[in-house]
């Protein structure tokens, strides 16, 4: 679980905050209001927010449960996250959280998050003393990410048809975990029988340009030669193997020194990638 987290320590992208404006004077389009309905006909208690990235946010009760629901302008449902309890997480989460190093801290609130083409994700927000943590894991209880930042992060990010597709063919028994843009593209994450897979896609052509899949088990000249390169004591946090639209195939070290994080780039007959 440690070689999951550390993963998505490094490579998930931070996202760009947002702000939301919640006003009794925002009033929904029609396409909004019209697909809000269809998914909650029982909902109570409806306020409306609008974003500056042009999402519409409806504050509601559903079945009680507090939730949100976010949709785009033309009525394209984005995310709903709503309260969890504690009690109804899988057992495969409630394992993995009493077997990590947050076995001691103390659950505050459980949130779901649904999206369209993303598996749900449970975000459980933990506190010990003054620190707190939020935790980001599937259903099957594998921990995506964690994050200490004080500002909700969860916004929306849709996923263009040609990327869900393209990642359909080559990937159809994965699992996509989660979605995000940052400076280099469009970024899948991908749980694809236990190992944790990065695509990128550009933006906003959504063309195909790397693909990052974590590996356990190096070749012995790759292995060597990076041992040739670093030293014996050396340590590396994890390697991906990383193949690019541009052909190219290699192994990516990544090391940590003290607060830096370099990358050295083998290929798979043993020449370091400079």
């Amino acid at each position: 679980m440690k070689k999951f987290l550390m993963w998505c320590l490094l490579l998930i992208p931070a996202l760009v905050f947002v702000s939301c404006d919640k006003d009794d004077d925002i009033h929904p389009t029609t396409a909004v209001e019209a697909k809000f309905k269809e998914m909650y006909p029982q909902a109570t208690n409806i306020s409306w927010g609008s974003t500056t990235n042009h999402f519409y946010v409806a504050y509601f009760r559903n079945n009680g449960i507090k939730t949100e629901a976010w949709y785009s302008s033309n009525g394209t449902w984005a995310q709903t996250e709503s309260l969890f309890k504690y009690s109804d997480l899988s057992q495969a989460i409630k394992d993995n959280l009493a077997a990590s190093k947050y076995s001691d801290w103390v659950v505050d609130d459980v949130t779901k998050l649904e999206r369209p083409d993303i598996e749900d994700t449970y975000i459980i927000e933990v506190e010990k003393y003054n620190a707190e943590a939020l935790l980001y894991y599937t259903t099957d209880g594998v921990l995506i990410r964690e994050s200490f930042s004080n500002e909700w992060d969860n916004l929306p990010v849709m996923m263009p048809q040609p990327i869900r597709q393209y990642v359909a063919d080559r990937y159809p028994f994965a699992l996509i975990i989660e979605l995000a843009i940052d400076e280099s593209g469009y970024n899948v994450y991908l749980l694809n029988d236990r190992s944790i897979i990065r695509m990128v896609f550009s933006n906003p052509e959504y063309e195909w340009l790397e693909t990052y899949q974590l590996v356990y088990k190096v070749p012995t000249i790759v292995m060597d030669a990076f041992r040739a390169q670093t030293g014996e004591n050396e340590e590396y946090t994890q390697v991906n193997y990383v193949t690019t639209a541009t052909g190219e195939a290699y192994y990516a070290f990544t090391v940590a020194n003290g607060t830096s994080i370099s990358v050295i780039k083998i290929d798979p007959e043993g020449n370091v990638i400079q």
